[in-house]
């Protein structure tokens, strides 16, 4: 009679758990820097969270000039915001920024960016935005450090640990072309934009 309690009470967790689970998609203009529930992939335009409160650092990203045919224009990035809503069970929701037609309106969408938080029907979701400091909108900044409870280590460990780092040998040229080599077209896309906004 236990042994059927547990599996009945693990099973219906699974089941509750499938439920509250939420997908965020989000525009080719938009770029998630880090989320305070889940682990960002550069290549998806969605992420899988848990329901509840959520915390998202983004930013507007997009080609200098959406109507060249040239790729190699450069793209402009605005300083990053933290976004903090709360998701519905078992919902789907979509983050949307401006979509600008020139790059007149792509520099001005950097400037201030709007974004724009739905449910699938369209409906609006409040949500709460604040500006990242000026200082964190930097290249390199570990953004995940700047989501609400992230652990600030003492100054003497990441010094250790930055020594500890540079003692790790970087992988060969040849290592990381040959893994570039075996993305697809799309993959190679998404991870020079990645790169790039660094």
């Amino acid at each position: 009679m236990m042994r059927i309690t547990f599996i009945a009470l693990l099973l219906l967790g699974t089941v509750m758990n499938s439920h509250a689970a939420v997908t965020l998609n989000f525009g080719d203009n938009v770029n998630i820097l880090a989320a305070q529930s889940a682990q960002i992939n550069t290549f998806s335009k969605s992420v899988t969270l848990p329901d509840g409160e959520q915390t998202l650092i983004v930013r507007f990203d997009a080609p200098n000039d959406p109507g060249s045919m040239n790729e190699s224009q450069g793209r402009v990035i605005s300083n990053a915001q933290i976004l903090t809503f709360t998701a519905s069970p078992n919902s789907h929701i979509n983050l949307k920024t401006a979509i600008p037609l020139n790059a007149n309106e792509t520099q001005a969408a950097a400037k201030s960016p709007t974004f724009y938080l739905t449910d699938s029907q369209g409906k609006s979701i409040p949500f709460h935005a604040q500006p990242v400091s000026a200082a964190s909108n930097k290249f390199g900044t570990d953004y995940a450090k700047l989501l609400p409870g992230a652990i600030q280590q003492p100054v003497a460990e990441v010094k250790e640990q930055d020594k500890a780092k540079a003692e790790v040998k970087t992988p060969s040229l040849s290592n990381l072309q040959t893994l570039y080599l075996q993305m697809s077209d799309e993959q190679k896309k998404e991870f020079l934009r990645w790169a790039i906004s660094l």
